[in-house]
């Protein structure tokens, strides 16, 4: 019997992370939608003064990924922050604890939460006709959507 080569202590990293994600994932387009994004509200609520922070961006990324993927608790972000591909590269290898995550959410996130939403519907709005297949995957009758 012939079996596939499988050594567990010797794994092929990709150089470039997104390369393990389908191209038409969701987490492209959260990514997309997040970098165009206008964050200056969010940026006025950080001093210069103590230790640096994570990038709003990326805190805003793994917190709207979570969302989306169901994931609410600071705990079950922080745990896919550490394991899942995908929220590894929206974190770009970072590793915010879940007091972090929910300090951001709390001190933060609810400032400007209202703003968020209409930021992304706005970039979405502009860029829909790029991602309508993407879109259409989870459109419950996919059949509208040829």
């Amino acid at each position: 019997m012939g079996f596939k080569y499988y050594e567990q202590n010797q794994l092929m990293i990709p150089m470039e992370w997104k390369t393990l994600i389908d191209k038409d994932d969701v987490v492209f387009v959260l990514n997309y939608l997040i970098d165009n994004m206008n964050i200056d509200k969010l940026l006025e609520t950080y001093s210069s003064l103590g230790s640096s922070s994570y990038s709003p961006k990326m805190m805003l990324k793994i917190l709207m990924y979570g969302y989306i993927r169901k994931r609410y608790s600071s705990r079950q972000i922080a745990e896919a922050v550490q394991c899942d591909i995908k929220f590894i590269w929206l974190a770009g290898g970072n590793k915010p604890t879940r007091n972090v995550i929910n300090s951001f959410r709390k001190d933060k996130m609810k400032i400007i939460m209202e703003d968020v939403f209409v930021e992304l519907l706005v970039v979405l709005e502009k860029k829909i006709y790029q991602y309508r297949r993407i879109f259409c995957r989870w459109y419950e009758n996919r059949s509208k959507c040829k």
